[in-house]
């Protein structure tokens, strides 16, 4: 492979992960755009910390996928798929109504997000410890 087609490989596939994850975080918007509390961002953050959690702690996944195919699966589909700056602006758009709804928003990104994680990881080591 060219010095040129190197260079370009990750961006490419950071691109089509990228491409999944904006995607899926459409649907997700649109599958909740009738609930009028922003669950879309809460929801597309919560699964990203599962699915990250997943992929790097896994023991099959990380032994079955390569390293472009973790490089594709964790910053470019989840990258894309969860947001910082989407939540920040909703928690600034929810302060504007309530304080009280900004912070029971907070929570929820800060406990779903941590709970996750620790989802993610615990089924990752369960199947380590199959194994």
């Amino acid at each position: 492979m060219s010095i040129k087609k190197q260079t370009l490989y990750p961006f490419i596939l950071v691109g089509i992960g990228g491409a999944i994850g904006s995607f899926l975080r459409f649907r997700i918007a649109e599958v909740t755009a009738v609930i009028p509390f922003p669950i879309a961002t809460l929801m597309a953050n919560i699964f990203g910390c599962f699915l990250l959690a997943l992929i790097r702690f896994h023991p099959t996944i990380q032994q079955k996928f390569s390293k472009s195919m973790l490089f594709v699966l964790g910053t470019g589909m989840i990258g894309s798929l969860t947001t910082f700056s989407t939540m920040v602006m909703e928690w600034n758009q929810l302060l504007s109504q309530s304080v009280i709804k900004m912070l029971f928003y907070t929570l929820l990104h800060i406990l779903g997000a941590s709970l996750m994680i620790m989802l993610g990881v615990q089924i990752a080591r369960r199947k380590e410890n199959e194994t």
